[in-house]
């Protein structure tokens, strides 16, 4: 009696296992190897189990037999897809936005298809387990979300249906004939991978400006290409380009109008003085911290006549 008991649970949870992973991948199909495969169930006892269990789900209509012993989701089963525009978070748990929807959508590391911020995508709600549960029992839960209110609800991006084009600003690290970039923008929480044929005269310690490639399918890291070499990561003037860059405002100009500039009178002629207020005989303090890009707070301390300060 045990043994049947415990026989049963472990059909259940086969079954509650097998469900979840059609459900997570419901434009696949597999055969009844490729699928013990996937859930770690070895031996052929056992992965006759699953060619069995594969036929019980066919008969309820939860999985369809698209071809010849390869098995598939059924259409009805799915569970809705919607498309909107991805946001990529440094935590891993990411966002989608849905027009229609007061909320986004949350979408965890590893079911976000490798998406990045501003990516047009079709996504899948996630139910409950309870729900799963009972589609695993045969007994399908209706569950309808109220229209325009999903309250933050899980979801798995399925397909990258047009990615923008992406631009990075980062730190070089070389390594060997291949280089990573950490980007300044942490929104992107990877480091971008550079084949050595990518990074042009790129040296370890450099900012750089890296145009995203291709994201390649089981890779931790996306690939990027070198397209500007800014100087050494830390120096002003590098760091003024930088936040030019990151935010796509141009930082190189022409040489005429450069020309032109270098003809402009360095400091402030009198005309220019009796315009404004003159506060160079006032000791001034920045306030700015020391690491700071640019130092535009500042106070200043005098005596007053009243011996106030």
């Amino acid at each position: 009696m045990a043994k049947e008991k415990k026989s049963e649970k472990s059909v259940q949870k086969l079954i509650e296992s097998a469900v979840e992973w059609f459900e997570a991948h419901p434009n696949e199909s597999y055969n009844y190897l490729q699928l013990s495969q996937e859930l770690g169930v070895y031996g052929r006892a056992a992965r006759t189990e699953v060619y069995h269990m594969l036929m019980d789900l066919l008969a309820t209509g939860f999985l369809k037999e698209n071809t010849p012993g390869r098995f598939k989701l059924a259409d009805r089963h799915r569970e809705p897809e919607l498309e909107g525009i991805f946001e990529r978070r440094h935590n891993g748990i990411h966002n989608v936005r849905v027009e229609g929807y007061e909320e986004p959508f949350t979408v965890f590391e590893g079911n976000d298809s490798q998406a990045l911020s501003g990516d047009h995508v079709r996504l899948q709600i996630i139910k409950g387990k309870a729900v799963r549960r009972g589609r695993a029992a045969g007994k399908v839960a209706a569950k309808k979300e109220k229209a325009g209110r999903n309250n933050g609800q899980e979801a798995r991006v399925v397909e990258v249906i047009q990615r923008v084009p992406h631009r990075f600003v980062g730190t070089a690290q070389r390594h060997g004939n291949y280089l990573f970039v950490i980007p300044d923008n942490r929104t992107l929480d990877k480091d971008l991978y550079v084949r050595n044929e990518d990074s042009g005269k790129c040296k370890d310690g450099d900012k750089v400006v890296v145009d995203f490639v291709e994201w390649p399918a089981f890779s931790r890291n996306p690939m990027g290409k070198v397209v500007d070499i800014l100087g050494r990561s830390g120096e002003n003037t590098t760091e003024m380009h930088a936040i030019l860059a990151e935010y796509g405002l141009p930082y190189k100009y022409p040489e005429n109008l450069v020309r032109l500039a270098d003809k402009i009178a360095d400091g402030c002629t009198p005309e220019e003085v009796a315009q404004r207020v003159d506060m160079r005989d006032v000791v001034t303090f920045t306030i700015d911290p020391k690491d700071a890009k640019d130092f535009d707070d500042a106070l200043s301390l005098s005596k007053l006549p009243s011996r106030h300060w």
